[in-house]
């Protein structure tokens, strides 16, 4: 279970995620683009009638070694 993560000065705590094992967890991060006629973010978003999307993961194992 992950219990706390800080990201630029940003604290989190409590039970943020849990895993069926407990020991894979990852973060996935998306692209997101403003829309200055909406005044809001758009995911996908579109260009000359094209939709993109931009994302990427990272897998990381949390175990515990030694005695604490």
């Amino acid at each position: 279970m992950l219990t706390g993560l800080s990201i630029e000065q940003v604290h989190l705590s409590g039970e943020l995620v849990t895993t069926a094992s407990g020991l894979n967890y990852r973060f996935v991060f998306e692209l997101w683009s403003f829309v200055p006629e909406s005044n809001d973010l758009a995911f996908p978003w579109e260009t000359m009638n094209v939709k993109h999307s931009v994302w990427t993961q990272i897998w990381f194992n949390v175990t515990a070694t030694g005695s604490a």
